[in-house]
């Protein structure tokens, strides 16, 4: 029978997971000689080598071939596909397993359909991060989407890799699945997207020992983000999904190294590292104007990374943690004039719940918060609360707020009286707090260790009460309204000062 399908199975020093991942194969309702395994052991020396020869001997169709250490996926990668004699070729990593389907699924889906690339389903496990798609099943996928998925798990037409000699690059090279699936996206005739069955369970190793989690040198990393780009500016066909992708792809793997928590961990040099590499990125890869299109936050990362401002950089980043100084009227006017963006763009509020309380007039909320990312004397902040269904809108109620202190903190005070509730409608109600500046607001959430018992509020006019909410752990506050409106019953009350 002709082999239909050859999985390619780089192993490296994976001799806790690899029994798995070889049953998962063994065990595929797919003919057992419609499909081959192919194992390329890059130099294991934790016995990983020796349980694929003894499975080896036990299972036929399974071919495995020992190499020095190459350091890297890529290469293991290509000696498999020099072997492989499917009409198809899966890639799969030997600390991953299959579903039993999956085999048999995606290759009567490709036939049927003419799928060059099927992307499948993946499901983290073990705490592994990964994108579990929505169910369904879409024939013709938009590159836009395929491309923010470039893991190599997939299953590609063999004739595909061979007419345009598609190889991984080879040694030490970040995103080196990336450059290679980019490449089989754009040239395939055909990728389709199969979301109707686990097919690939991605496992998080117990030893963070996973590649996604080794450390990111930045002039390597961000050389391999502008490889991928120019291959889809050079292959992709429409303008207008090209600059889509290149702009993802930079927002993606790029940017994220500026989020605030991680780029403060980072010394000074590798602080300017990060900056003069994206920037450079930025110059090749990302024109302005497509920088114009990245929300508030992204956008003034970028330009300082394209200005080289590592000092702005970390001060940005500083002002927009949980933890850092606030943002100053001198930073904010720098910030500025590098980005053309305003004093409040991308900003954020930060606000901590300290005390809920239930006294005869009404029910106190105290608490204090601050601006993040951005730059205000005063927030003048006003408590909301907003019903589930946002048809049954919103009631705003004046907070008695301090004055910021040295880093940036307003104590803020508010007392939602029965009268303020007897009008609006029953259910639950989420608690925000807003402020004009700028049309910011942010859920008030609990504190981690909750909030003790607490006594509902009574509404006498309606006949009910306010209560909080408690749901295990750090969630939202939420208040619940019980009753009936005055004259009113469950009718929706007309526009007015609740903000219907």
């Amino acid at each position: 029978m002709t082999v239909r399908v050859s999985v390619v199975m780089p192993v490296y020093n994976t001799v806790a997971y690899l029994p798995e991942a070889l049953e998962s194969v063994a065990a595929q309702d797919l003919a057992d000689d419609a499909y081959e395994l192919i194992c390329i052991d890059d130099g294991s020396t934790d016995g990983s080598g020796e349980l694929l020869e003894r499975w080896a001997a036990e299972h036929p169709g399974v071919t495995v071939l020992h190499q020095a250490n190459s350091g890297w996926p890529g290469g293991p990668r290509n000696r498999g596909m020099d072997l492989a004699t499917g009409d198809y070729v899966m890639f799969m990593d030997s600390d991953d397993y299959l579903g039993t389907e999956t085999l048999r699924r995606l290759v009567t889906f490709a036939d049927e359909h003419g799928s060059d690339v099927v992307i499948a389903r993946l499901v983290p496990v073990d705490g592994r991060a990964g994108r579990a798609w929505a169910p369904g099943v879409h024939v013709d996928v938009d590159l836009r989407r395929a491309l923010v998925t470039l893991m190599p798990t997939k299953l590609l037409r063999r004739s595909l890799l061979l007419e345009h000699g598609l190889r991984f690059p080879e040694g030490k090279v970040r995103l080196e699945d990336g450059i290679f699936m980019s490449q089989a996206y754009l040239l395939a005739r055909r990728v389709s997207l199969l979301s109707d069955y686990d097919y690939y369970f991605l496992r998080q190793r117990q030893d963070l020992s996973n590649i996604s989690h080794q450390h990111l040198e930045p002039v390597g990393y961000t050389s391999s983000i502008r490889t991928v780009g120019q291959i889809v500016r050079e292959l992709c066909k429409d303008p207008e999904a090209t600059d889509d992708i290149v702009l993802s792809l930079y927002r993606r793997k790029a940017l994220k190294v500026f989020s605030p928590d991680r780029f403060l961990a980072y010394g000074p040099g590798l602080q300017l590292s990060w900056t003069e590499s994206v920037g450079a990125l930025a110059d090749d890869l990302v024109p302005p104007a497509l920088e114009q299109r990245l929300a508030a936050p992204l956008r003034t990362r970028s330009a300082l990374a394209r200005a080289r401002d590592v000092e702005g950089q970390r001060a940005y980043a500083a002002a927009s943690s949980d933890s850092g100084p606030p943002m100053s009227a001198a930073l904010a006017a720098r910030l500025q004039e590098q980005t053309g963006l305003q004093p409040l763009e991308g900003a954020r509020l930060q606000v901590e719940l300290h005390e809920l309380a239930t006294l005869p007039a009404g029910l106190v909320v105290r608490g204090r918060v601050r601006l993040r990312g951005g730059h205000a004397e005063r927030l003048d902040p006003l408590l909301v609360l907003a019903h589930r269904e946002p048809q049954w809108g919103r009631v705003e109620l004046p907070v008695d707020a301090g004055e910021a202190d040295d880093e940036g903190w307003q104590d803020w005070q508010v007392q939602v009286d029965p009268d303020h509730v007897t009008p609006v409608r029953r259910g639950l109600w989420d608690v925000l707090l807003r402020s004009p500046l700028g049309e910011l607001q942010q859920q008030v959430h609990l504190p981690e260790q909750g909030l003790g018992p607490m006594p509902p509020l009574p509404v006498p006019a309606r006949g009910g009460e306010l209560r909080a909410v408690e749901r295990p752990g750090p969630g939202r506050l939420t208040l619940r309204l019980s009753g009936v409106r005055p004259g009113g019953g469950g009718r929706r009350p007309a526009p007015g000062r609740w903000g219907w």
